[in-house]
């Protein structure tokens, strides 16, 4: 599934997976999403085509060709990474 934001969605994006320690935006988006899935849809998302429908009815998606089931099973585990927070980096980079 691909998802399209504006750039100052995308900083916003990047800057809080770094805070909530994420590997990776994608990684942040997965968290978010079944999020979603286990407190805005608990029926629907045991039933994929009903909770695409429904998202479908709320205007929060036009089409998908991933399976959110997938995508909502998958477990998180997060990775150490030594040195300097990403995010902090990221700031000295900048300067």
């Amino acid at each position: 599934m691909e998802i399209r934001v504006n750039e100052q969605v995308q900083r916003a994006l990047q800057e809080k997976a770094a805070e909530g320690h994420f590997a990776s935006v994608e990684e942040y988006v997965r968290a978010l999403l079944r999020r979603v899935v286990e407190q805005s849809f608990p029926q629907a998302a045991n039933d994929l085509d009903q909770f695409h429908e429904e998202l479908r009815q709320a205007g929060l998606l036009m089409s998908s060709n991933t399976p959110l089931a997938a995508i909502a099973e998958e477990p998180f585990e997060p990775i150490t990474i030594s040195g300097m927070p990403l995010s902090e980096t990221i700031i000295a980079e900048r300067r």
